[in-house]
């Protein structure tokens, strides 16, 4: 049996649980990361080192119909992910009677609800917050919206999957670029430094249809490297390298052994 371990959002650790992984520098076959960044923060270890993006936790859905002039923020809310940044572009537009809606759409871990009451307060009452919905539901939203707003304060990465999400739907996301931001996501999404930029991009999209939409078709054909059924098939041929490579080992133990204490008839 192999030992492959998976750590995802190893930098995000608490420290005490940081430590705790580096156990498996010397106890894991394999380790798998989310990102190259992640697995650079991590170190070298005498075990292989690979990395497997992760996929949507949303469904594609497809939809011929004109976008609704929506701005969507996506994602578990908690603090650290830019929402009180979405809530400043929400305010400034509404108070200047720009005609775009704002719906806040995600879940709200256990220990995160004095947070989540605390900032929904201080959000204007157009404000609609979408809590719990089904992922069927989300991605239908997703897909007849004008944009995402996702202003993470370390920039955009592999390791979000709520952007990986709204590219996924073809959703135009206007997001921060930061150290950890691949060269090759920053085509396919608005680079943003904040709410200002933001209102700015809103109104080139409202504006401009065409525009949005091959942004759109760009975010979607960008996303398809992280579909479930290539990260399966990934993940299969990882453990499957894993299993070999304990059964080489295994085989070549064996060998060394027998040449060491060689039975009757042996050499």
């Amino acid at each position: 049996m192999g030992f492959l371990v998976t750590l995802h959002e190893y930098s995000a650790l608490p420290i005490a649980q940081r430590l705790s992984t580096h156990l498996f520098r010397w106890t894991a076959d394999q380790m798998l990361f989310t990102s190259d960044k992640e697995m650079t923060h991590y170190g070298r270890s005498r075990v292989m080192q690979r990395v497997i993006h992760i996929g949507s936790n949303v469904p594609a859905f497809f939809s011929t119909r004109k976008r609704v002039p929506t701005v969507i923020y996506f994602g578990q809310i908690r603090p650290g992910k830019g929402l009180e940044e979405y809530l400043e572009l929400a305010s400034r537009s509404l108070q200047l009677g720009k005609p775009f809606k704002y719906q806040v759409i995600g879940s709200v871990p256990e220990r995160r609800v004095d947070y989540y009451r605390a900032v929904r307060e201080t959000s204007l009452p157009e404000v609609e917050w979408l809590i719990d919905l089904p992922r069927e539901q989300v991605a239908e939203r997703m897909a007849s919206s004008l944009a995402a707003y996702l202003p993470f304060p370390d920039g955009a990465s592999y390791r979000r999957g709520s952007l990986i999400a709204t590219l996924t739907s073809g959703l135009p996301t206007m997001t921060t670029v930061g150290p950890a931001t691949p060269w090759e996501m920053i085509d396919v999404v608005l680079a943003t430094t904040g709410p200002t930029q933001a209102l700015a991009h809103l109104e080139r999209l409202y504006e401009l249809p065409g525009e949005a939409h091959a942004l759109s078709c760009a975010a979607a054909s960008f996303a398809e490297k992280f579909s479930w059924a290539q990260i399966a098939e990934q993940h299969a041929r990882v453990y499957e390298n894993v299993l070999h490579g304990i059964q080489d080992s295994r085989q070549f133990t064996k060998r060394y052994k027998d040449s060491l204490f060689p039975g009757p008839g042996g050499v």
